[in-house]
């Protein structure tokens, strides 16, 4: 009697056992599809964040003194903004400044090179850092800029360079982009365009600088030793 009573005793035990094996297992997917429910939740989320709205109304105004402004309306929710150039519309573009802040809408592009009523095209995007990426806006027209660089005359001199700082002949500061010439070939206050040194205004005058030489700023003495002394394309701009 005693040994028919502890079986049934195990018996009971072993359904329950197997009773409560397929809740657990019903449990565990639950507990799966709460997970799957949250990554859900969470790529919601990612797609929730819109990329900042298309700039409108690019503008682009060349001067001719090799710098072109660029302008364009602020776009909503732009951490900044990406300013792209190029020499054709539909041609490469490439990046040339990053202008952050959802209200710095303006730029200057400065052209390294003298060339002549060259056109260049300019476009901006809108762009929002969200969490280590960046978010693009749609494509901008493209507005283009025509360079009205043109020059009174194109002179061959001999070149040397300087550095030192203190002031130039005509009351301003040494620095990059002023140099010294003789006022008797190129007027002080002049703008140039100096082949491998870039655009300078004429500031500076100097003992040695006589006729047709130039002494180029550099901020210092070994820039002045790796230029040395050369002949170079000087060409006076126009007002």
């Amino acid at each position: 009697m005693k040994y028919r009573i502890i079986m049934m005793i195990m018996a009971v035990v072993l359904a329950a056992g197997l009773i409560g094996a397929p809740n657990a297992a019903a449990k565990g997917t639950d507990v799966n599809k709460t997970a799957d429910q949250a990554a859900v939740s969470d790529n919601k989320e990612d797609e929730e964040v819109q990329a900042p709205e298309a700039v409108d109304s690019v503008k682009a105004k060349a001067t001719k003194r090799g710098k072109t402004k660029i302008r364009w309306s602020s776009a909503e929710n732009a951490d900044g903004y990406y300013v792209y150039v190029a020499s054709k519309k539909n041609g490469e573009y490439k990046r040339i400044k990053n202008e952050k802040g959802e209200d710095n809408t303006s730029c200057t592009h400065k052209y390294r090179k003298l060339r002549k009523n060259k056109r260049y095209f300019y476009k901006v995007y809108a762009y929002k850092k969200v969490n280590g990426k960046t978010l693009l806006s749609d494509d901008t027209d493209k507005d283009p800029a025509k360079n009205t660089l043109s020059y009174k005359k194109k002179i061959r001199m001999k070149a040397t360079a300087y550095s030192g700082g203190g002031l130039c002949a005509n009351g301003k500061r040494c620095k990059v982009g002023r140099v010294a010439v003789d006022p008797r070939v190129i007027p002080l206050g002049t703008w140039l365009y100096v082949k491998g040194y870039g655009f300078c205004q004429a500031c500076d005058t100097g003992g040695a600088i006589k006729g047709r030489r130039i002494d180029l700023y550099f901020n210092s003495e070994s820039q002045c030793n790796r230029y040395g002394v050369r002949g170079t394309s000087v060409y006076v701009l126009r007002k």
